[in-house]
């Protein structure tokens, strides 16, 4: 019997496009599709993937249902998922969301229904393989783990230790996790310097193509805005009744959102540019924290307890051995997110020792100069080895593993941590021996650029998911995607043939 494989199909046309690659080495297809109503009519009537069967995640949540607390109860306790913890950091259901206040009654439906659903999929398909893009809501998140408890193998494509920009994923059950430790011997070089490492990092590309596809994707943001505010505004908005994303969302708030927006957009980039520093004593001793953008997934869903970024800066400060000055600098993202609120920035700027950095400041920079990087859960830390400063994450990571990385634990530890931290030395075979390791589970995929071609092609720039998708405009995109899916679709058959590999071994 062919192995069953169902995807998770969310506005990001990966999966579409991998299924369509897959469908020649004799899977049987399945697919949950999470989208909204204009582009449900493109998958109602599509021929391009031949699916045995699919789903619509949003048929079966439905408005105004009571919730059963004794059955989430169970589910919590048969499959050992923390609801509350996927519900709590949902982006749609609290802090984010300008449009509609939940209540946790229907925040306890709607995680019900959602259980039941996968539930009942999981068990009619009793798939072999979940295929699912690296999650960033809760309700892909929690089919993944669902998945996971009951041994279903997940291949989720996801990004290696310095970020999507870097051109170089792998795929693995886990975020930032090899599946399976390769047993070869590392082919280590005898003598390496941090200087021959630093320019291995530099051909990873990280910084300059996610720069450049950001800048890209500002230059046109206003005018392709525009064009999708008039197109919402002058239709029907049908997803209102049906799908949980959109409660709220009328014309009137809209407008009032997008207005309020735009101003303060202008009033907080003119705080930033007056008050945070551009320059910087280099002699003075730093300890240097990058702000991760929100709303992002590295704190929603791999942080879930270190969410709020003010507080562990507070942690840090409160900390730090005397003499020492943090350094806390703006991602440069946060203009896609209109920058944080001006009370945030002053919290900041009211905390001692603390010194706010421009988000134009190269962070390279900061890194070569400061004593220490210690970071909630970001790729800044793997870069400060290769530049010989030790680094501490408040969440776990897959380079954590070096001895020069260090993780928070309990937080009353923390000052001892930092202590410890400042004083050890950073080891470049080390370094260079976990960078081997990882980069043998890589392989090559744009994913970013592919990002940029189906918002160009399918999505308005970006700025509109609800529009009708036509079969000429979908024909053509997977014709010109079409190579480099067949290519990955032959690594996924690897990653598939690895895990028969390891079960016939046990």
């Amino acid at each position: 019997m062919n192995d069953k494989i169902l995807f998770w199909q969310t506005s990001d046309w990966f999966n579409y496009n991998l299924a369509n690659s897959l469908q020649e080495h004799n899977f049987q297809l399945y697919s949950i599709i999470d989208t909204v109503n204009k582009p449900k009519k493109f998958f109602q009537n599509q021929k391009f993937v031949k699916y045995e069967n699919i789903w619509f995640f949003h048929d079966a949540i439905k408005k105004d249902v009571e919730h059963d607390l004794r059955y989430l109860e169970k589910f919590e306790s048969e499959y050992n998922i923390n609801l509350w913890l996927l519900a709590a950091n949902e982006r749609i259901f609290y802090k984010f969301n300008p449009f509609y206040e939940f209540s946790t009654e229907e925040v306890l439906a709607i995680i019900e229904q959602e259980c039941k659903f996968f539930e009942s999929v999981l068990d009619e398909v009793n798939p072999d393989y979940l295929i699912i893009s690296l999650t960033w809501q809760h309700h892909g998140e929690l089919l993944r783990q669902i998945c996971k408890a009951k041994g279903i193998k997940i291949l989720m494509i996801n990004t290696s230790e310095l970020g999507g920009g870097s051109k170089n994923w792998t795929i693995s059950e886990e975020f930032g996790k090899n599946d399976f430790e390769n047993k070869q011997e590392n082919d280590i070089k005898q003598e390496i310097t941090f200087e021959e490492l630093r320019e291995y990092l530099n051909n990873w590309e990280n910084n300059t193509n996610i720069k450049k596809l950001s800048a890209d994707k500002i230059d046109d943001e206003k005018i392709q805005r525009l064009r999708a505010g008039l197109n919402v505004l002058s239709s029907k908005n049908d997803n209102i009744e049906t799908h949980f994303s959109y409660y709220g969302r009328t014309r009137k708030k809209i407008i009032k959102n997008e207005l309020m927006a735009e101003v303060n957009i202008k009033k907080r980039k003119s705080f930033i540019d007056k008050n945070l520093h551009r320059t910087y004593d280099k002699d003075e001793k730093i300890i240097f924290f990058p702000l991760h953008q929100e709303q992002e997934r590295a704190l929603l869903i791999s942080a879930p307890f270190f969410t709020n970024q003010i507080e562990t800066i507070e942690h840090i400060v409160k900390s730090m051995p005397i003499g020492y000055k943090l350094f806390v600098k703006e991602h440069p993202l946060m203009k896609l997110r209109g920058w944080r609120e001006i009370s945030d920035y002053k919290k900041i700027m009211s905390l001692p020792n603390v010194k706010i950095i421009h988000p134009d400041m190269n962070s390279l920079e900061l890194i070569k100069d400061c004593k220490l990087v210690i970071s909630i859960n970001s790729t800044a830390g793997f870069e400060a080895l290769f530049y010989n400063k030790p680094s501490i994450n408040f969440q776990k990571r897959g380079y954590s593993e070096i001895s020069s990385s260090f993780v928070v634990g309990e937080l009353n530890n923390l000052p001892k941590l930092i202590r410890d931290a400042l004083e050890t030395q950073v080891s470049v075979q080390e370094v260079y021996r976990y960078v081997q390791k990882i980069t043998k589970n890589l392989f090559h995929f744009d994913y970013l650029q592919f990002t940029k071609s189906y918002d160009d092609m399918l999505h308005n720039s970006g700025n509109l998911v609800d529009v009708v998708i036509h079969d000429k405009d979908m024909k053509k995109f997977l014709e010109i995607h079409k190579k480099k899916f067949d290519g990955l679709a032959l690594e996924y058959i690897k990653k598939i043939n690895l895990h028969k590999q390891s079960d016939s071994i046990q």
